[in-house]
């Protein structure tokens, strides 16, 4: 454990929780798995909770808890060996707890979050408005409750701004296409193929847009019909006789947009937060970080898209909702939860010759490589490398280190992990594995969340004094 805190960029809550699983139940994959099982499986409940309090409708009911519970990201998490289903579950079990006032329990959550990853200070801003807007006088608890979980967090603060300034550095800039991608990732992850994704990020738009213009529609649908009926009429007395309550909407008409206004809140504060973290600093959105988004996003589209007066637009974007969480799940396997490794692993497998080896410019894909084709002869790029498991990936499958051109070989399998953050190389590396690869054959890119941006390259041998030279 503290050889994976080493290496860790988020606090170390999911390790602590893994140690005593580990001597209960013994080192394994499903061992690992058990904290994101159990949280997934919790989190049905708690999303639950909510949909008796906020007096739903049956059929609101129905499309919460099946949008939230189908979707392909539910049971991809569910399997992670990695924090983000037990983060959601303490962000739903947040959002519960600060609409009903329960300041211990949310003090306790609030640090737990703070513990398991630093996303979660994007989070608890949310947890603070929810508790503003729905318990009166709520400011004093709030703040004793929020001072007590970060007091518990300043063992970890000096680790945190040390790692905010050297590790993590690695995700991609943010721009609009990048943003609708990782969000249907947190959706569908990579259970959509071909133009079904595609067609889910368009429906995305589409619902987002609609939400925006819907007010619009329904008042001009509300003045056409007030208009057809009470023509003749005199203006006073069509302000008095409007049936749909625009001038004076209905108690239950009222409550209800404010719950949709809580909900799509709840959506965008998150977003907003990690886009102006973005501008500012550097990009932290990924499909990961913005993972717990999928309960309160389930309850924005249910009340959204099923209520007010113009429900045919609204209903057709939630049967294309439903169509597609269909078409994902139909189309989805555990076994493709790696992206595309399985299939480049057998491409080398089928291809593979005597005398061929591995090569890795990171210690990560030798890492998974090993795992994958033990026996293979594995060797990894020469140069001390920034991102610490590297050290231990040498330690835990003990890979050689050496130049390309000082290995006999037939032929080389290069793996270039080319991440700057995974794989730490300085201009000398990056450039002797521009050269390796350079009159190499190109095979594939792995896909795997884990390693990508990764390349694979098959090189024949070539004689020494070539251009491999340091």
């Amino acid at each position: 454990m503290i050889a994976a805190l080493k290496v860790n960029i988020n606090p170390p809550l999911w390790e602590i929780l893994l140690w005593p699983l580990a001597r209960l139940f013994g080192r394994s994959g499903f061992t690992a798995r058990i904290p994101s099982l159990a949280a997934s499986l919790v989190m049905m409940y708690v999303v639950w909770r909510p949909c008796q309090e906020s007096r739903l409708n049956r059929t609101q009911k129905a499309i919460v808890l099946g949008f939230f519970t189908l979707l392909p990201s539910q049971f991809y998490f569910a399997q992670e060996r990695r924090v983000y289903a037990l983060f959601t579950l303490l962000f739903l079990i947040g959002i519960l707890w600060a609409t009903q006032g329960r300041w211990v329990g949310l003090t306790a959550v609030m640090g737990l979050m703070l513990w398991s990853h630093y996303i979660a200070l994007v989070y608890l801003p949310v947890m603070w408005i929810v508790a503003w807007v729905m318990v009166p006088r709520c400011w004093k608890p709030l703040l004793s409750a929020t001072l007590l979980a970060g007091a518990s967090w300043l063992p970890w603060l000096l680790v945190f701004i040390y790692q905010t300034d050297t590790q993590i550095s690695w995700f991609l800039p943010l721009t609009v296409e990048y943003f609708l991608e990782h969000f249907g990732r947190s959706l569908f992850v990579w259970t959509l193929r071909g133009v079904w994704f595609p067609i889910a990020l368009y429906n995305l738009i589409f619902t987002i847009a609609w939400s925006l213009i819907k007010p619009a529609a329904e008042w001009i649908l509300d003045f056409r019909k007030t208009n057809h009926r009470d023509r003749g009429h005199s203006l006073q007395n069509e302000k008095i006789r409007i049936p749909s309550g625009r001038l004076i909407p209905p108690r239950g008409a009222v409550e209800e947009e404010i719950r949709k206004r809580i909900w799509g809140l709840l959506v965008l504060l998150p977003l907003v937060l990690l886009i102006v973290i973005g501008m500012i600093y550097q990009s932290i959105l990924l499909y990961r970080t913005i993972f717990p988004l999928r309960g309160p996003f389930a309850f924005w589209i249910s009340l959204e898209l099923t209520s007010g007066r113009a429900k045919p637009i609204g209903l057709a974007l939630l049967c294309a909702w439903i169509g597609l969480t269909w078409v994902a799940l139909l189309g989805w396997s555990a076994g493709e939860k790696g992206g595309n490794l399985n299939y480049i692993l057998q491409r080398i497998n089928s291809g593979w010759q005597n005398n061929d080896i591995l090569y890795h410019s990171s210690g990560l894909t030798a890492l998974v490589f090993h795992y994958y084709k033990p026996d293979a002869r594995s060797y990894l790029l020469d140069l001390s490398q920034t991102f610490a498991k590297t050290d231990l990936t040498i330690q835990q499958i003990s890979i050689l280190q050496d130049a390309l051109e000082d290995i006999p070989y037939n032929r080389a399998w290069v793996v270039w992990q080319k991440d700057r953050f995974l794989n730490g190389l300085d201009f000398d590396g990056y450039f002797r594995m521009q050269e390796y690869v350079r009159d190499c054959r190109f095979v594939d890119r792995i896909t795997n969340d884990q390693i990508w941006p990764a390349e694979i390259y098959l090189c024949e041998n070539q004689a020494q004094g070539s251009a491999w030279t340091h």
